[in-house]
């Protein structure tokens, strides 16, 4: 279940004068030698990003920090502020995406990646390679996490109404059959795991239609 940080219209307006302080002292003294071009929304332990966004506060343990801690539904930035933003595997978790979709829109002057789970929702993670994707995806399914199945042609169409032009693809990083990749048999069951792969993710890249040239900032 999503929970809102901020529950107020006056205590949002006050989170996101608290995030612009935050922004300013933690980045000022870098900020000054590196162009700030990215933002990582919803970001975890991703450390992709120049700026990295969460509203768990778990994450602050972790070796990659958030730049910022934030609603995804009411960034603290200002318009334009970043020439890519990335969120990846957010907007199901959120109250509502249309309007974290605004938000993220916002504040990007060029590009925008956006990454949600297929009709399968965690599925695919019962049966992937890695040992703890079985655990994260019972977690998930348990405490309902994932609040939406988002359908990839709402968001291109959506996207589009707003003036972004966008491309999409459907994700198969892992086989059904993994455990034939490995050794001295991958040859021999090359076309098996080739053909016979689990769709895990769609991915959204979208360009801004008035930037007919994006140019470093």
């Amino acid at each position: 279940m999503f929970i809102q940080l901020m529950p107020s219209n006056c205590l949002r307006e006050l989170n996101r004068l608290i995030c612009l302080i935050m922004f300013s002292s933690n980045c000022l003294a870098w900020a000054k030698n590196m162009k700030i071009k990215s933002l990582n929304v919803g970001c975890g332990a991703d450390p992709w990003g120049d700026v990295r966004v969460d509203v768990a506060f778990s994450f602050l343990t972790m070796s990659c920090k958030p730049t910022v801690l934030a609603d995804a539904h009411f960034l603290p930035f200002k318009d334009g502020s970043f020439k890519s933003v990335k969120a990846s595997h957010v907007l199901e978790h959120l109250k509502s995406p249309s309007k974290a979709i605004d938000e993220i829109l916002r504040v990007s002057t060029c590009d925008v990646i956006l990454s949600f789970p297929t009709e399968w929702d965690v599925l695919p993670l019962f049966i992937a390679p890695h040992r703890l994707s079985f655990k994260w995806a019972y977690q998930t399914r348990k405490n309902r996490l994932h609040l939406w199945i988002i359908k990839p042609e709402a968001v291109v169409s959506y996207l589009r109404v707003k003036g972004w032009d966008c491309t999409f693809e459907k994700v198969y990083p892992f086989s059904i059959f993994h455990f034939f990749e490995g050794g001295r048999k991958a040859k021999y069951f090359k076309w098996l795991t080739k053909h016979f792969r689990i769709p895990f993710e769609y991915s959204i890249l979208a360009k801004k239609r008035s930037q007919l040239f994006c140019s470093d900032r």
